[in-house]
C-alpha cells in the first residue's frame, strides 16, 4: 500500500469518525427530546380528557341535585309511592304521566336516554321509556 493510500485512509478516518460521533450524539439527543415532547403532549391530552370527564360528571351531579330538590318532583314521587303502597294503578299511571312530562324537558335538553327514580332501598320506582 502506497503512502498516498495510507494518508487518504488516515484523513478519511479522521474526518469520518468525528462526523459519525456527532451524528450519533445528535440522533440520541433528538430522540430523547422528541420522546419528551410526545410524552408531554400525551400528558396534556390526558389532563384535558380528565377535566372533560370530571366536568361531565359534575354536570350530571348538578342535574341530579336539581331534580332531588324540586318540590314538584318530590310531591309527584311521594304520590307515586303512596299509589304503589295502596296498589292504586290509576293514580300510579297519572303520576307516571306527570313525571314523564316533567322529565321530557331533561331528556330533550341533555339527550338523556333514561332517567330513573329509586326508593331508599334502591328499588326502581320510575324509569323513563
Amino acid at each position: 500500500m502506497t503512502i498516498f493510500k495510507k494518508l487518504l485512509l488516515l484523513f478519511l478516518g479522521l474526518t469520518l469518525l468525528p462526523i459519525l460521533l456527532i451524528g450519533i450524539y445528535t440522533y440520541k439527543t433528538a430522540q430523547s427530546s422528541l420522546e419528551y415532547e410526545v410524552i408531554r403532549k400525551l400528558e396534556s391530552i390526558a389532563d384535558l380528557k380528565v377535566n372533560k370527564i370530571q366536568d361531565f360528571f359534575a354536570e350530571r351531579e348538578g342535574d341530579a341535585y336539581t331534580v332531588s330538590k324540586s318540590n314538584v318532583i318530590k310531591g309527584i314521587f311521594i304520590q307515586m309511592l303512596n299509589s304503589l303502597s295502596q296498589n292504586n294503578h290509576l293514580d300510579y299511571n297519572m303520576t307516571r304521566l306527570a313525571l314523564d312530562k316533567h322529565f321530557k324537558l331533561y331528556t330533550d335538553a341533555y339527550g338523556y336516554r333514561d332517567i330513573m327514580l329509586v326508593n331508599s332501598s334502591g328499588m326502581t320506582i320510575y324509569a323513563t321509556d
